[in-house]
């Protein structure tokens, strides 16, 4: 094996160094394309909970008025079985689960 003189050697030094600075800013560019796609993927995500969120509320919006519509067309006595079956189902579940 034939000995490099001490040029060869910093020549050989500075193309593996310009190569590993070539390899680091080709993984910084792969980094942040990865992140700007998490970021847009982000966005996505949120607009989807967003719209999920509004729907969500419109929905429950809707059954509570369904059931002041029902509750205001109500006799007084279904309202009051109601209230007594409730209760019933309510004492029975507790007792269920203090044991």
């Amino acid at each position: 094996m034939a000995k490099m003189t001490m040029h060869q050697e910093l020549d050989l030094l500075r193309k593996e160094v310009a190569e590993l600075k070539k390899q680091k800013a080709e993984a910084q560019k792969a980094e942040m394309i990865e992140t700007e796609e998490e970021k847009a993927e982000i966005e996505v995500l949120k607009e989807e909970d967003e719209h999920l969120e509004s729907e969500f509320k419109s929905q429950i919006n809707e059954f509570v008025e369904k059931i002041k519509t029902d509750y205001d067309n109500l006799s007084p006595v279904a309202a009051v079985l109601i209230f007594a079956l409730g209760a019933i189902f309510g004492s029975s579940f507790s007792s269920n689960c203090k044991e």
